[in-house]
């Protein structure tokens, strides 16, 4: 019943890359690599309209608009770090602790 909800739900032009599974988990699998490629030219990119985004005159408000997108892009781009070890063994914890207090603070950068 899934992989007929996946089939019926994808682009029809993808169909043919999963038409021929018998679990759900391979189709899912398929279609979360083919589309979780990440985009470093784009991630610097938004990295860079981050430094130099100034307020200029803008008001508070829209200056603050003007970040949140480029800050949710930037975070809908990144990857967010996994547990390679399946124990905790892997500091993944500290890893996405470090993460978060970057974005933390680079949230509070007024010109």
């Amino acid at each position: 019943m899934t992989v007929s909800w996946i089939l019926n739900t994808i682009e029809p032009s993808l169909r043919s890359t999963v038409a021929y599974v018998e679990n759900a988990h391979t189709p899912w699998e398929d279609i979360k690599e083919q589309f979780s490629v990440v985009n470093g030219p784009r991630i610097q990119q938004l990295k860079s309209d981050l430094t130099r985004c100034k307020q200029e005159g803008m008001a508070m408000m829209a200056y603050y608009g003007k970040l949140k997108v480029l800050w949710d892009e930037l975070a809908h781009c990144e990857q967010i770090p996994k547990c390679t070890c399946g124990g905790c063994k892997c500091e993944i914890g500290s890893q996405l602790e470090k993460e978060g207090k970057k974005r933390g603070s680079a949230n509070f950068l007024w010109a």
